[in-house]
C-alpha cells in the first residue's frame, strides 16, 4: 500500500470509499434514508472539483491496486476562532474490510507529515458523538476532546471536536 497526494483522476475512487464507508460506519447512527440516498457519482463530481483546486485542502489516498482510504486536511482549520496555527482533518475514511490494518494510521501520518514545517501547532477534527469506533481511533493517536460541541448540519447529530498538538504525534 502506498499513501500519496490525491490527483483529479482519484475522484471516483475516493467517492466509492466515502459512500461505502458511510454505509457501514454510520449504519444505525444515521437514518437509512440518508445512507441509501448517497451517490458515488455525485460525490465523485464534488471531489473532482475539489481536487481540481476549488477547495484549499490537502488530499491523500491510500492506494493498493485501487483506493482503499483517503484523508483531507484543511489549512487553516475552518473554525476561525482557532487561528492560523491550527489545521483540520476534514475527512478520513477507510473501506470497512481494511479497518484495523494500518490504513487509517498511514493516512493520518501523511496528513501530519504534510503539516510539518508549515507553522501549524495543532490539528483538530469533528467526529459524531456516537461514532465510538472513530473516537477510539483518534484517542489512540493522541487526540482528545477540546470541549467544543455542535450539531452536524446535514445529519442533525451531535459532534465533538478533538484536538492534538502536532508536537506530540
Amino acid at each position: 500500500m502506498t499513501v500519496r497526494r490525491a490527483a483529479p483522476d482519484d475522484a471516483h475512487g475516493i467517492a466509492e470509499v466515502q459512500v461505502g464507508t458511510w454505509r457501514v460506519a454510520y449504519a444505525g447512527l444515521v437514518d437509512d434514508e440518508v445512507l441509501d440516498g448517497l451517490s458515488v457519482d455525485e460525490r465523485a463530481r464534488q471531489f473532482q472539483a475539489w481536487l481540481g483546486g476549488t477547495w484549499s485542502a490537502r488530499h491523500f489516498v491510500a492506494d493498493e491496486n485501487g483506493i482503499v482510504g483517503f484523508a483531507t486536511v484543511v489549512t487553516p482549520a475552518r473554525d476561525a476562532e482557532l487561528g492560523a496555527g491550527v489545521a483540520e482533518v476534514a475527512a478520513i475514511y477507510v473501506l470497512a474490510d481494511r479497518w484495523r490494518q494500518g490504513v487509517g494510521t498511514a493516512l493520518m501520518d501523511a496528513t501530519v507529515a504534510s503539516l510539518c514545517g508549515d507553522g501549524y501547532e495543532a490539528l483538530v477534527l469533528w467526529v459524531l458523538e456516537q461514532n465510538t469506533r472513530a473516537r477510539a481511533f483518534y484517542a489512540a493517536r493522541g487526540f482528545a476532546e477540546d470541549g467544543a460541541e455542535r450539531i452536524e448540519p446535514r445529519l442533525q447529530l451531535p459532534e465533538l471536536r478533538y484536538r492534538v498538538a502536532l508536537s506530540t504525534i
